[in-house]
């Protein structure tokens, strides 16, 4: 089946919404622009209404009723005005305190990366110093054991030595009792005992 034909009476309906919507939308344009008109301040009155803000952020009904009276606004406006008034000073203050706390971090962040620096260059001294004491003790250890050998060795070396001169003062005792002379009566003038020796020497 195809569309049905608008009828006349479709058509008057349809023409009677249209003309209301048009209405409809002039009455909110124009209640927008009164509103516009009824926020708009002189530049006199919002310098009156500064003033008294710098005083009493909230005044009371009777000097709201008062400010409109002076500035020719209604109590509603100036209600609302210092509503708005204390909105925008409070965001304004919200973002001075933002700005503020963002300074301090920013100075308390670059403290710490620069505090952080100090911490990892005093580490790494701390660690140099630990590694040459370290090195010295292990130094030390070192020499105290080369040291002890050095001495033990000197130690027998001396031994050594001492037995090799012990052994030549027996030699040497054994050799003089050898060449000892003799016990006979014709041997008991030492000349006579050297000149035997020198001809015995000779001889040979």
């Amino acid at each position: 089946m195809g569309d049905p034909s608008p009828t006349p009476a479709t058509g008057k309906i349809e023409s009677s919404l249209h003309g209301m919507e048009a209405k409809g939308h002039h009455r909110k344009n124009i209640t927008k622009s009164r509103k516009r008109q009824q926020k708009r301040f002189s530049d006199e009155q919002i310098r009156s209404l500064e003033i008294m803000f710098e005083t009493e952020s909230r005044p009371e009904l009777p000097l709201k009723q008062q400010l409109a009276n002076q500035l020719g606004l209604k109590p509603r406006q100036v209600a609302i005005w210092f509503q708005n008034k204390r909105a925008r000073s409070k965001s304004r203050q919200i973002e001075g305190d933002y700005q503020l706390l963002k300074i301090n971090y920013d100075s308390l962040a670059s403290e710490f990366e620069s505090l952080k620096k100090e911490n990892q260059l005093l580490l790494s001294q701390l660690q140099m110093l630990r590694c040459m004491v370290e090195k010295k003790e292990r130094t030390q250890t070192i020499w105290l054991d080369l040291e002890g050998r050095g001495r033990n060795e000197e130690y027998q070396n001396w031994n050594s030595m001492l037995g090799t001169e012990e052994n030549s003062i027996l030699h040497l005792e054994n050799h003089n009792h050898k060449t000892d002379k003799p016990s006979s009566d014709e041997n008991d003038d030492p000349l006579r005992y050297l000149a035997d020796s020198y001809l015995t020497s000779s001889g040979n």
